[in-house]
């Protein structure tokens, strides 16, 4: 069973309850829901990828992640010519950070003309 199984899951059981206007035991019912959530989550884990897949979630293309398995820096969970990745082992490629300020894109004008325009202003400028 997924986390989205089991999403849906307490989706409908929600419903039902609500239907019947049922009265329950908050501490058993969210017992029994993290249980779930925790075994879903184990089995997500332990899910066996391809490259492809491997490479969609982890931001890594599937020739590196194959490397990384070549080079054992990753466990194969597949077979020698079949290599599968378990999502547990997967790299996350970092994000990259974007510089805190956006270049400024002048249309139609250069850098040579500005200078000019700068220049040409203090010459102007009375002293």
């Amino acid at each position: 069973m997924t986390v989205r199984d089991v999403v849906s899951r307490w989706r409908a059981e929600q419903l039902r309850f609500e239907r019947l206007g049922a009265l329950v035991d908050g501490a058993k019912l969210i017992g029994q829901l993290l249980d779930e959530v925790e075994s879903a989550a184990v089995a997500d884990n332990d899910e066996v990828l391809s490259l492809a897949e491997a490479a969609t979630e982890s931001g890594y293309s599937p020739q590196h992640l194959a490397r990384l398995i070549r080079e054992s820096r990753i466990p194969n969970a597949g077979r020698v010519h079949a290599p599968r990745i378990r999502r547990s082992d997967l790299p996350k490629k970092p994000p990259t950070l974007r510089s805190a300020r956006p270049r400024m894109h002048l249309l139609g004008v250069g850098p040579g003309q500005v200078a000019r325009a700068i220049v040409a202003r203090e010459e102007e400028a009375p002293r």
